[in-house]
């Protein structure tokens, strides 16, 4: 009976075991990951953190324009309260123009009456023309809180002006450079930005130091794998039992097929007798 394809072969030999992975093959897909998971993280947090900051940003400079725009209103209603009128309170004109000098952000203060018209502002070629429709309405409230407003090129902090009557008497308007505000939170997203490259940079090294201290043990496993594979002699002594047991098991499926092998044989000499 011609021998069966497969039955009873051991394992193939004369060929030298592969090398064993290093870390590094082991590590670089769970530092691209680890990467990929970073550059995210630190995109994220930036994108958030630099939309938070432009918006504190923003509150704090509506609360430094309404503390401008708060005294200079208690200095106009001071004189008013005396009996002087608005138009008549030339020295306003130097308080503005103090006031402006102080922040560069400013780029203009102006006073108008309740009719809109610009009695005093630090941009001279103004006076006397009308404010925006938009500025007179809140001006027209005399409730003496702060209110705010937007053009092509600043943002604007306003205060009514009331009378010691409680009517309105009109108001003060505060603009704040749009390009100067602009510049200063992208200045602080630069500082971000850098943050967050040091930062991805840093998780990134750790990563791979902490891959490389918990996959050493992992190569040296694979590294007595692979010299099992080469041989019993030349396999590591912790290693010995497991290949002993391997080839017993081996041996006796071996001797099992070689039975079955002999038996299928005599039967096939019967039926050829028969």
């Amino acid at each position: 009976m011609p021998p069966r394809p497969g039955r009873g072969r051991t394992h193939a030999a004369g060929g030298e075991a592969a090398p064993p992975p290093r870390v590094g093959s082991l590590a670089l897909p769970f530092l691209l990951a680890t990467a990929l998971v970073l550059a995210l993280a630190a995109t994220a947090t930036c994108a958030v953190y630099s939309a938070v900051i432009a918006r504190m940003f923003a509150a704090q400079v509506h609360e430094r324009g309404a503390v401008v725009v708060h005294d200079i209103g208690a200095a106009i209603e001071q004189r008013m309260s005396l009996g002087l009128d608005l138009p008549a309170m030339s020295e306003i004109q130097d308080l503005i123009e103090r006031r402006r000098a102080l922040d560069p952000g400013i780029l203009s203060i102006e006073v108008f009456d309740g009719s809109g018209r610009s009695l005093f502002n630090t941009d001279r070629g103004l006076i006397g023309e009308p404010v925006p429709e938009r500025w007179r309405r809140p001006a027209e409230r005399a409730d003496g809180a702060t209110w705010a407003d937007e053009d092509f090129e600043a943002a604007v902090i306003g205060l009514p002006l009331s009378t010691s009557f409680g009517t309105a008497a009109g108001g003060v308007a505060l603009r704040y450079s749009r390009t100067w505000l602009n510049e200063h939170v992208a200045r602080e997203n630069r500082r971000i930005a850098l943050t967050g490259v040091i930062g991805f940079g840093a998780g990134l090294l750790i990563a791979a130091l902490g891959f490389a201290w918990v996959l050493r043990p992992a190569e040296r496993a694979l590294a007595a794998a692979a010299a099992g594979h080469a041989g019993p002699g030349r396999a590591p002594q912790a290693l010995q039992p497991l290949l002993a047991m391997t080839a017993a098991f081996q041996a006796d499926v071996a001797g099992r097929v070689a039975a079955i092998d002999g038996a299928t044989a005599a039967i096939q000499r019967i039926d050829d007798e028969t």
